[in-house]
Formats: C-alpha cells, sequence, structure tokens
C-alpha cells in the first residue's frame, strides 16, 4: 500500500515544486518519514494529492481502503474553511490526526535554513501553535 501511495504521489505532484523551488515530492516524503505504521505512511504520502493535483477520492479509492482516503479527504483544506475549522475535521479522523501533527512538525523546523526570514520564523511559530491547539482538542476529545 505505501509502494502504491509513493508512485501515485510521484505521479501526482511531478513538476511540481515547494517555496524554495525544491520538488514538491520532498514534503509528502518527509511526512512520511516522520510516522509510524502502513496506514499513516500512505496517508502521508497521499496527504495533498486531492489539494495539489486532479486526483479525486473517488480514483483513491480504487486503490485504497476507506480509512485512508477519509483521512485524505479530512487532511484537504476546503476553500471556504478557517483553519480552526479544517483543524476540527482532522481531528475527527485519528489517521489524518498523526499525519497532521507530522506535516506541522515538518513545517515549524528551520534546522536546514540557514538565515531564517522574519516570515518563515512567524511561520514556523504559527504552525506550532497549530499543533498545540491540535494535540489539547485531541486530549479533551474536543474534535466536533
Amino acid at each position: 500500500m505505501i509502494k502504491r501511495a509513493k508512485e501515485i504521489a510521484g505521479i501526482a505532484h511531478a513538476g511540481q515544486s515547494d517555496r524554495e523551488g525544491r520538488p514538491f515530492i520532498r514534503h509528502p516524503e518527509k511526512v512520511a518519514e516522520m510516522v509510524v505504521g502502513e496506514e499513516a505512511k500512505t496517508v502521508a504520502w497521499l496527504h495533498d494529492v486531492l489539494a495539489e493535483t486532479d486526483y479525486t477520492a473517488a480514483e483513491l479509492r480504487m486503490f485504497f481502503p476507506e480509512q485512508v482516503v477519509r483521512a485524505v479527504q479530512a487532511l484537504t483544506r476546503r476553500r471556504e474553511e478557517s483553519y480552526e475549522d479544517y483543524l476540527r475535521r482532522v481531528c475527527a479522523e485519528p489517521l489524518a490526526v498523526k499525519v497532521k501533527l507530522a506535516e506541522l512538525t515538518q513545517w515549524a523546523d528551520l534546522s536546514g535554513v540557514h538565515h531564517p526570514t522574519r516570515d518563515q520564523r512567524e511561520w514556523a511559530e504559527r504552525c506550532l501553535r497549530y499543533r498545540t491547539l491540535l494535540v489539547q482538542w485531541v486530549e479533551a476529545s474536543r474534535c466536533s
């Protein structure tokens, strides 16, 4: 399952770059390295496929179990949605929570940036705040 997710993510994100101009696929790869378990790694590889490409949930269902597709859908922020509402949807899907916590941790990590800009530092701080909020909601069972 992980291999198939990696292949689909590679095809889906081909030619895409991150903010620093590196291949976008490095992001799901890093997130996948941070989570444990076959389903979590599968979701990590796929977590941006619906948001950043033309792939649909129906297409993912042809290859992956429903709990994986549900988690990927939960990790796909809707345009009209506030970030807190989005995190509440993520919070309701335990598999999505694992991946989102890893993603927020990865985004907040500036260790590879020699001289972070103010914007980069502010982004990292915001990611850490969202990570803390998500953990608090999960621990308090306030996910809806």
